[in-house]
């Protein structure tokens, strides 16, 4: 399977390969230092009785002072490019990653957003996307700037004395497998602590979301108990691989030391015995210190690739889902004369498991001519909103056929589609921003005038009380209205957007009968080729309509206008008189 993210990073190839490439000088003037050091200590320091370096001998060592200062600003210079490439291209891909993450969600089905999960969708564009720009960051900064820095270190070990040269073998040996128990602990259980992330995102979104009905029914204890749970599961994980991932620094200077000691005890013999001398010792040390930082900066360069490719193959698996079904543009934009039919539903099936066991919809069939009012009616859970979703192709049918403007729904398309569809449902969302930035997702272009036109057929008066008007700011999903008030600007902006057909998905349920029955009016009064499918409860609202649907347990138990469904279908008959009732 291919890796978009891997496709993504490709983009910034020049990065890839320049940034290493510059640190390798730097990883050369590291290496040199320890040398000059060496050449200082052996060849220029010369003491005298009274404990001052001659003259003569100071000239040389500010001249070596100075090539090891010239070599370190080179050095830092190329450290420099390196970083600049590295911070540049990672925010790069990082913000290319989210882009291709958000556009994806947005390109999916109903069925595919409500199977990944809004929360995780939120871990994938924002701590996903920080790991792998973090790992790609530190990969082009130290993927070969550790090794050859440990490589280096070795070899110019060996140079020296080769005693001392297995020394640093033996050493970063150990420290190796202290890295490969890391790598591999880290890598079984960093995906695990993204999980608990994702759990803990639910959990609170699920509580932001419902929050009236927590606190209603006394649940806030309950749920608090609930987050801690999961917290209390993550931050036992967490703390048990950052223990890990942290104890890699004291160990290795533990091990690292422990190498110094050897080289200083069997270094002794080696200068009585004229073999190495004092300077010697010293690059030594200062050489296998170099090793130590190559081994502490590849374990963080380990622990953040580990994170990173797990974050990348989650993110991988998101941008590679393949759509339940696919969409066409064979047809678009067809024009359809009234009285003629819009909508058929034949023999449609629908499961949201795909099962045929579990039909949420059976054997539905009937017919929409353009121009008419639909109404459809039925208990809880009798497929009402399943129904909707599937004529605005949120869903696709299990089996059967829906035909739309003579072709099948599937051929149709889906930009043109939702164009042609004004869906007004019963829990209107809306963006933070003004009454008017919400009112042009309807219509982009819309004019003042245009808004204020919608507001007024949708009853939505009380804007005009606002100093401000359709200035006036909308709180997250419009807090700052009231049920009724966002039930208004909803059908406003579905007035607006001016479609072939509306859809009112018990879009007036917060309505008083009064104001319900005025905006139902101006609608029906909008245009006579609107097609309009209102879903209610209320059999007073359908009594207009062209013909009523009525379903029971997924299934349409009948069919006609208000005055024959009250002779033919129970149900319908039940609910209007249990309303009659109650007036």
């Amino acid at each position: 399977m291919k890796s978009p993210v891997i496709k993504s990073a490709l983009k910034y190839k020049k990065q890839i390969i320049l940034g290493p490439f510059f640190k390798i000088f730097e990883v050369i003037g590291e290496l040199l230092s320890p040398f000059f050091v060496a050449y200082i200590i052996d060849n220029f320091i010369y003491i005298d009785s009274t404990g001052n370096i001659t003259g003569e001998d100071l000239k040389y060592v500010v001249y070596a002072f100075l090539i090891m200062v010239g070599i370190a600003i080179f050095a830092f210079s190329t450290t420099l490019i390196t970083q600049r490439m590295a911070i540049t291209s990672g925010a790069a891909l990082s913000d290319d990653l989210r882009n291709k993450i958000f556009e994806k969600y947005q390109s999916l089905s109903k069925k595919d957003v409500d199977k990944v999960g809004k929360d995780k969708f939120l871990t994938l564009l924002n701590v996903d996307t920080n790991n792998v720009e973090t790992g790609f960051q530190i990969g082009i900064r130290l993927l070969i700037r550790s090794p050859i820095l440990i490589i280096g270190s070795i070899t110019c070990g060996f140079l020296i004395d080769v005693k001392c040269g297995f020394i640093f073998l033996g050493i970063l040996f150990l420290a190796s497998l202290i890295i490969v128990f890391t790598m591999i602990y880290l890598g079984k259980h960093y995906r695990d602590v993204q999980e608990k992330v994702d759990e803990m995102y639910t959990i609170a979104g699920d509580d932001v979301s419902g929050a009236r009905a927590i606190r209603a029914f006394n649940n806030e204890e309950k749920e608090v108990k609930r987050f801690k749970t999961v917290s209390e599961s993550y931050k036992k994980r967490k703390i048990s691989l950052s223990l890990i991932e942290k104890i890699n620094d004291p160990l290795t200077t533990l091990v690292i030391n422990c190498g110094i000691v050897l080289i200083l005890y069997f270094g002794q013999f080696d200068i009585s015995a004229g073999k190495l001398s004092s300077g010697d010792i010293v690059c030594l040390i200062n050489l296998l210190n170099l090793a130590l930082l190559g081994l502490i900066a590849f374990v963080k360069l380990i622990n953040n690739l580990t994170r990173g490719y797990a974050s990348r193959k989650r993110i991988d698996e998101f941008l590679n889902i393949e759509p339940s079904f696919e969409t066409s543009n064979k047809y678009k934009e067809l024009k359809v004369n009234i009285g003629d039919e819009l909508i058929n539903f034949n023999n449609v099936n629908f499961s949201y498991t795909g099962t045929t066991d579990t039909y949420t919809l059976k054997n539905i069939n009937f017919s929409i001519n353009k121009g008419q009012t639909i109404g459809i009616i039925g208990g809880t859970g009798s497929g009402k909103t399943t129904l909707i979703s599937l004529l605005e192709h949120f869903y696709e049918a299990t089996n059967g056929e829906i035909i739309y403007k003579n072709h099948d729904i599937k051929d149709y398309d889906i930009v043109s589609l939702r164009n042609e569809i004004c869906l007004v449902n019963q829990k209107p969302q809306f963006l933070k921003g003004t009454i008017k930035s919400n009112m042009l997702l309807g219509k982009e272009n819309a004019t003042d005038e245009e808004i204020f036109n919608a507001l007024r057929l949708a009853k939505a008066d009380f804007v005009f009380d606002y100093n401000d008007g359709i200035l006036h700011d909308v709180e997250e999903n419009g807090s700052n209205f009231s049920g009724g008030q966002k039930q208004r600007l909803n059908i406003a902006r579905a007035i607006l957007k001016n479609g072939e057909i509306l859809v009112l998905d018990d879009s007036t349920s917060a309505l008083d009968f009064v104001t319900d029955k005025k905006v139902r009016e101006n609608i029906k009064n909008l245009d006579k080729n609107l097609t309009t499918i209102i879903v209610s409860q209320r059999t007073n609202l359908l009594n207009y309509c062209d013909k009523i649907i009525v379903l029971d347990k997924g299934e349409i138990e009948s069919i006609g206008t208000h005055e024959e469904l009250l002779n033919i279908s129970k149900i319908y008959r039940e609910i209007y008189q249990i309303q009659a009732e109650l007036k």
